[in-house]
């Protein structure tokens, strides 16, 4: 991973059986209520299930609309379900589903000679909104000598960001964008599970993510007024830009990791790793804009401009690793580690 590995182990129904609440308030309309139930259904089968729900009324108020400019409400639930479908080899699916609905952009103007930032005040509505459902299945085939596992996991996103581009009380400027977003992951390691000093992993990773993304952008009435001088009149009510990109974003890599343990001297462990990464990105994007003037007569079209195409580009990158440590006790140890990351560009 880009910034390393973090692990995160939920309850297990196996491990305990309940229901859990939890309820918060606080002031600023602050509340936090969250709801789990963990049930197990036989030797070999368990489930779990949450919700939860959050809310804060905000702390800054919009000095046009007299309400809330940061206010969010979030909700979301969580179904697991654990299946040991032998000693050697089990199964666990998770979906998770989360919303969140924000009043958003609470700017205010800051003044340099005061020091002070005043509260917002603009008149078009700013809000984000956002829906996420994630699906994984994670498989597990262990023997006293090796692990085998596979991950595969599927994430749907949608969101959309009403923003008032110019953070005034006027009409000038107003943008859009609506993003969709669909992406696959499947890794698959084999790693040593016998208690020796040699200790391997190899993995393969693939991914595919497809992103849709309508983001028009809107001149309105009043930015149209300042345009318009004597003898040269914009007659549009509204000049929008719309603008459609499709980025399409795959992979895949593969990688190696060996640790020598009680190298040279005892407690002392060597570990070399190895990982090539591949990525390539595509973009395909289509975008207008047209503007209709009158010069004291007839009106007629100013310009009608027009974006289209696609691009395309790739990265491959060889990413190694070196690490020493020394362990004096199973509690205290010592180590150095040396690693190359880095991150694909884009468009």
């Amino acid at each position: 991973a880009m910034g390393g590995i973090v692990n995160i182990y939920t309850l297990s129904p196996f491990n305990f059986q309940g229901t859990k609440l939890s309820l918060s308030t606080g002031n600023y309309g602050f509340l936090n209520a969250k709801l789990s139930h963990y049930a197990k259904l036989s030797d070999k089968f368990g489930i779990s299930v949450g919700g939860f729900y959050n809310h804060d009324d905000g702390f800054l108020t919009n000095q046009y609309t007299h309400k809330s400019q940061d206010a969010t409400t979030s909700a979301g639930g969580r179904l697991k379900l654990d299946w040991n479908i032998t000693p050697n080899f089990k199964a666990q699916y998770t979906g998770n589903f989360d919303y969140v609905n924000q009043s958003a952009f609470p700017y205010g103007a800051y003044d340099a000679t005061t020091g002070k930032t005043a509260l917002p005040n603009f008149n078009d509505p700013s809000t984000y909104t956002r829906s996420t459902l994630t699906n994984s299945l994670f498989l597990q085939y262990k023997t006293k000598d090796v692990v085998l596992s596979s991950t595969t996991s599927h994430q749907y996103f949608s969101d959309d960001m009403k923003l008032d581009n110019d953070f005034d009380t006027l009409s000038l400027y107003y943008l859009e964008q609506a993003q969709k977003q669909s992406a696959l992951n499947e890794e698959i390691i084999l790693r040593s599970n016998a208690n020796k000093d040699y200790q391997w992993s190899f993995g393969l990773n693939g991914f595919s993510q497809e992103l849709d993304i309508n983001a028009p952008f809107y001149m309105k009435s009043d930015a149209i007024k300042q345009m318009s001088q004597p003898g040269f009149m914009v007659t549009d009510n509204v000049i929008t830009t719309p603008g459609a990109f499709n980025t399409n974003t795959s992979g895949g890599a593969l990688f190696h990791q060996s640790t020598f343990n009680n190298f040279l001297v005892d407690g002392l462990s060597l570990t070399g790793g190895l990982r090539l990464d591949y990525e390539q990105i595509k973009l395909n994007y289509n975008t207008n804009s047209s503007m209709h003037v009158s010069f004291g007569g007839p009106t007629t079209m100013l310009f009608a401009d027009t974006l289209k195409g696609n691009l395309a580009i790739h990265f491959s990158e060889l990413l190694p690793k070196v690490a020493l440590k020394y362990e004096w006790t199973d509690r205290q140890f010592v180590y150095a580690n040396v690693s190359r990351g880095y991150k694909a560009g884009g468009f």
